[in-house]
């Protein structure tokens, strides 16, 4: 009697670490459900967009020393402006770095402008509203 217990305890031994050691070990493939759970999770999240400020000045560009405080205190109002200054001024060799292209998207990013298209559009609708609307005549006969 004691021989079967003593059998039935090293069985239930083995089982227990049998089981602790296959819930340890991760399924590869997983559920159909847990797959897609992840892929919507996945697709919800979003990177965050950085602008272009951000990513090309926004290291050393902090606090007082802000891109957008230095344009003001300078009088800049556009981005040619802005790209001489940075490329011929006295702090031209620590730009160095930084290419024309970024320069520009940064300088678009602090001055926008209209395009043409958008300007001439706005110019057409400024004077079709001098005209003044002509009343619709009723048809005759009614």
């Amino acid at each position: 009697m004691k021989f079967l217990i003593f059998l039935f305890m090293v069985f239930l031994l083995v089982f227990s670490s049998w089981t602790l050691a296959i819930g340890n070990i991760e399924k590869p493939n997983g559920s159909k459900v847990e797959r897609k759970s992840e892929t919507k999770a996945s697709q919800t999240k979003k990177p965050e967009k950085k602008s272009a400020l951000e990513v090309n000045c926004g290291k050393c560009h902090k606090g007082d020393k802000d891109v957008k405080k230095i344009n003001e205190a300078k009088g800049i109002k556009n981005s040619e402006d802005m790209i001489k200054l940075i490329r011929k001024g006295e702090k031209a060799k620590l730009h160095a770095k930084i290419t024309d292209k970024n320069l520009k998207a940064v300088g678009n990013e602090l001055f926008p402008q209209k395009k043409v298209a958008d300007a001439k559009k706005d110019a057409v609708k400024t004077e079709a509203d001098k005209q003044p609307a002509k009343p619709k005549k009723k048809p005759e006969g009614c």
